[in-house]
């Protein structure tokens, strides 16, 4: 193998692994500044407040489901790209159970837990901007958001919104069911929805380009 293969083949790796690194380091800033976490995540949030399990595991389960899903939506395409997200998920939970048990954000006062909320922002949109162009295996919130919008046919960036409104419903629902809040959803929330998406469109402008190159995903102009 010529060695600049290697090189981007090592790029590709790197650049998906820090990447899930910094999103899943952004998830646990945004449920430690106590806002609100982005729709998505209010599901396993909420399952891991009610239910006493880590949010790790609850990630993992709710991330089975989306798998499933796929399967479901897919009618059995690519099952074996979609099954490899099971091991991620694996993978994924425990890094989210890990940074929550040793790394603490102590904040005290409203601007200091706004300030951690807008850093999560940052790390969760930077992990989406590494990890999804490298085309390895996609967090299975993403994967069932693709599913969806080929299905209804109106493309992912639909199958995103529906899936987050179907999240954040779920959790009200629960909220309503149960008469206790466990501050799933607040005004980072929105926060999150309106802004992760234009950060990471600016971060893709800014960087994407060249991360693929380096990847060997984009040839040189």
């Amino acid at each position: 193998m010529p060695p600049s293969v290697c090189r981007q083949r090592l790029f590709r790796v790197l650049f998906y692994g820090v990447g899930v690194l910094s999103l899943a380091l952004g998830l646990t800033m945004s449920t430690q500044a106590g806002l609100g976490v982005g729709p998505v995540v209010t599901v396993p949030y909420t399952l891991s407040l009610h239910t006493g399990i880590t949010l790790g595991t609850a990630t993992f389960l709710v991330y089975l489901l989306y798998v499933l899903l796929q399967l479901l939506l897919d009618r059995g395409r690519e099952a074996l790209r979609t099954a490899l997200q099971i091991p991620f998920s694996v993978v994924f939970g425990g890094l989210l159970d890990l940074l929550g048990a040793w790394v603490r954000f102590p904040v005290a006062v409203l601007w200091q837990r706004a300030l951690l909320y807008a850093a999560s922002l940052f790390f969760s949109a930077g992990g989406v901007a590494l990890s999804l162009p490298m085309r390895l295996v996609n967090n299975p919130a993403d994967g069932f958001a693709r599913a969806l919008g080929e299905r209804t046919g109106r493309g992912t960036g639909a199958g995103k919104n529906l899936l987050d409104l179907c999240c954040v419903g779920l959790a009200l629902l629960v909220q309503l069911v149960t008469g206790r809040s466990v501050g799933a959803i607040g005004v980072g929330t929105l926060v999150s929805a309106v802004a992760t998406g234009r950060l990471l469109a600016l971060f893709n402008r800014l960087f994407r380009r060249r991360m693929e190159t380096l990847a060997g995903l984009h040839s040189e102009p």
